[in-house]
């Protein structure tokens, strides 16, 4: 929170989403987004992360289908590729951490290997890629 434009804060259940605002799922519990709200829940047997990248990424395909921009940033295993890859087929864009700035490597790697990340670049950009992207699609959205 203090080193980006964003307000960074822990999701609770129910909350709203408004813009500028980065939501951080809650240790051992599982962030849904469904609409304009969030759901935070623990486990049902869903995934073995927890919090998890995959559950997070199948319920923004369900609510806006090829309307989201997934980031895969360093960490271990493979959560959340199978679903940024559905996000991407479905005309979703990725952005996935490359190996050179990543403490670990793997889940980007994952993303990238079953090919849904449609950039791979360093985390250094990764930000201004981000705010690019978003600027565009405001753009668009609002010529369209």
């Amino acid at each position: 929170n203090d080193t980006c434009p964003p307000r960074v804060v822990e999701a609770r259940d129910g909350e709203k989403l408004l813009n500028g605002t980065v939501y951080i799922a809650p240790g051992g519990m599982h962030l849904r987004v469904g609409g304009a709200a969030l759901a935070v829940s623990p486990d049902r047997g869903e995934s073995l992360y927890k919090p998890s990248v995959d559950v997070l990424a199948e319920s923004a395909l369900a609510a806006y289908g090829g309307r989201v921009l997934g980031v895969m940033l360093t960490g271990m295993g493979n959560d959340g590729a199978a679903q940024f890859a559905n996000l991407r087929r479905a005309g979703g864009y990725n952005l996935a951490q490359d190996e050179q700035s990543c403490v670990v490597y793997g889940m980007p790697k994952s993303l990238a290997d079953a090919g849904g990340a449609d950039e791979v670049l360093p985390l250094a950009r990764i930000g201004a890629r981000i705010a690019l992207l978003v600027s565009l699609s405001s753009h668009a959205a609002h010529v369209s």
